[in-house]
């Protein structure tokens, strides 16, 4: 029998809030814990530090650093507004895949788009109009990003990025897709799925 609620994954709308939360409950979990397990230590072993409960509290640190830098990596990032994801994906129908609240991480710096449509052979990106160069600079880097990894993939994809949302409402006019489109679309969106945080 079904709760009702629905599981919020990767590209789907709110994600990004949800993995903030998640992010936060589990590093305040692991410190809790860690913390348990060192006070259990110094009054099991009358306030001396030296013992095998400091060595396992310590361990905790790991995976709770783990988490912190995620969390610090997605704290910025806010999930698209519904409104805006609405439009988009009433525009699109089934003619493709609206994939949502999208935060990509590289080697030189994490990147954050509010929206991706996989139609055909494009992609097409949507992000708020950045504040700074800084950010300008991170959504030029995000385009060839996308551009570069559907290439690697041996995906005919092209990868467009928009900054204003009526743009890209304008630009989803998008031709019917087969049942056969809609499979290869479903594996572009699988092959992003191991860059997003």
């Amino acid at each position: 029998m079904s709760s009702g609620k629905v599981k919020i994954q990767k590209f789907d709308h709110g994600y990004i809030t949800k993995r903030k939360r998640q992010l936060l409950l589990t590093t305040l979990l692991i410190i809790f814990c860690g913390a348990a397990v060192f006070v259990t230590g110094l009054l099991l072993n009358k306030m001396q530090t030296s013992n095998i409960f400091t060595i396992v509290a310590v361990l905790f640190s790991l995976p709770m650093a783990r988490y912190l830098t995620v969390f610090i990596v997605v704290f910025p990032y806010r999930s698209t507004s519904l409104e805006d994801y609405n439009k988009v994906c009433e525009k699109v129908g089934n003619n493709g895949l609206v994939l949502s609240d999208l935060i990509f991480t590289s080697k030189e710096t994490p990147m954050h788009l509010d929206l991706v449509v996989l139609s055909g052979s494009h992609a097409y990106m949507y992000a708020k109009e950045p504040s700074g160069a800084k950010e300008k600079e991170r959504l030029s880097k995000t385009e060839s990003f996308l551009n570069e990894h559907f290439k690697a993939e041996k995906f005919d994809v092209k990868a467009k990025l928009y900054t204003d949302i009526k743009t890209f409402l304008n630009v989803l006019n998008l031709k019917e897709i087969t049942e056969e489109e809609m499979e290869i679309l479903k594996k572009e969106r699988e092959s992003m799925e191991y860059f997003i945080v």
